[in-house]
């Protein structure tokens, strides 16, 4: 077996684009500095509802404007990236 085979269904984090992975990781950073507490990470404590909001608030905005900028500095579109990833993963971790 050749090694290109062993590796073929492995993830490839290569293909996330760099600009995604450094947008929703700068913007999570910012969101634990201020909402972390006693070791718990705060996105976990948020009700989905308070996402799926978020996720339609920041959609109006980049459809209305897709270089729409938010109160925090960051385009819309980055917070839209940055809600589903959280959404994807509480989902996720409700099925397991």
């Amino acid at each position: 077996m050749s090694i290109k085979s062993k590796t073929n269904n492995k993830p490839k984090i290569t293909l996330i684009p760099k600009h995604t992975l450094r947008t929703i990781s700068t913007i999570m950073t910012e969101n634990s500095a201020r909402h972390d507490k006693d070791g718990k990470v705060g996105y976990r404590e948020v009700p989905i509802e308070a996402y799926l909001n978020s996720i339609g608030r920041h959609l109006m905005d980049v459809l209305d404007d897709p270089m729409s900028v938010d109160e925090s500095g960051h385009l819309n579109v980055n917070h839209l990236l940055t809600d589903v990833a959280i959404l994807n993963e509480l989902i996720m971790e409700m099925k397991d």
